[in-house]
Formats: C-alpha cells, sequence, structure tokens
C-alpha cells in the first residue's frame, strides 16, 4: 500500500485544481481507496468505519458451591470465555488499527493532490475521508453546472 500511495503522490501524480483536472485525480483517488479497502465505505450508505473495540473485563468472581467450596468447573468456563473475548479484541483492534491507517494514508494523498482552495472548503480536520470526498464531488460538481456539463454526468462519472 505505501508503495503504491507513495508513487502516485509523487511529482507527476495528477492534481485537483480545476474541472479539467477532475478525471484523472478522480481515477487515482478511486485506486487507492480500493487499495486501501476505503471505498466501500466511502460509497456504500450506511457502511461506516469500524469501532474501537473495548477490552474485555477479567473474571474476577470467585463462584461457590452451596458447600462454600469453589465451582472449578465455572472457573474454568469464565477463564476460558475471557480468553475467546480477548481473541476476539485483539483480532478486532488490529483491524480497526489497520483501517485508522489506510484512512490516514488516503486523507494524506487528497491533502497532497488537490489544491489548498479545494481543501480548506472541503476537508474539515475532524470529518473522515467519505466526507471529505463527498465535499469535493459536490465542489467539481458546481464547477460542472457553472460551465454547463449536466449535473447527473458527474454521478456517473463518481461512482464508476
Amino acid at each position: 500500500m505505501e508503495n503504491s500511495m507513495e508513487n502516485s503522490i509523487g511529482t507527476n501524480a495528477p492534481r485537483l485544481w480545476c474541472l479539467h483536472s477532475w478525471e484523472p485525480w478522480h481515477f487515482l483517488f478511486t485506486y487507492e481507496a480500493r487499495v486501501c479497502g476505503l471505498w466501500d465505505i466511502i460509497t456504500t450508505p450506511g457502511l461506516d468505519f469500524l469501532e474501537r473495540p473495548t477490552r474485555p473485563d477479567q473474571p474476577v468472581e470467585v463462584h461457590t458451591l452451596s458447600t462454600g467450596n469453589p465451582d472449578e468447573d465455572r472457573l474454568s468456563r469464565d477463564i476460558q470465555t475471557f480468553r475467546n473475548k480477548q481473541h476476539w479484541y485483539i483480532t478486532r483492534r488490529a483491524h480497526y488499527k489497520a483501517q485508522g491507517e489506510e484512512h490516514a494514508l488516503l486523507k494524506l494523498f487528497v491533502q497532497r493532490t488537490v489544491s489548498s482552495a479545494i481543501f480548506a472548503s472541503c476537508c474539515p480536520a475532524e470529518a473522515d475521508i467519505r466526507h471529505w470526498y463527498n465535499n469535493i464531488v459536490a465542489h467539481v460538481g458546481d464547477w460542472k453546472k457553472e460551465s454547463g456539463i449536466s449535473p447527473s454526468s458527474i454521478a456517473q462519472t463518481c461512482h464508476r
């Protein structure tokens, strides 16, 4: 992934600064988003970024039988349940971190390949890449309206 991103943001990478630069920039953005595994999240309503998983609590309760002796079977089940939850947590955390890294790389790609005016008006720091992309698409849609190009053609171009 990093090699692809590094190559695309080199000196020959398309820069988005006017309507004529939209097609090559959009092609490369789409490519990078797919490589990052974020394209479906960006373009599919209702499909969200992963949420930070919460660490499972360790079992601390000691269960006793009516005789007052510890319930070893229940304690063993609780420990196994905790181990399963811990394994799930570690796996989910790794996926969450990986997606966060890809998200940061794609935002960096946008920051480096759009004009400063577009970046300032379309890419608020607190927003995610889906928000940035939708703002950029709307911005380009405004360009197309101003130039007399059909607004429906932008939607067809954007979601190939």
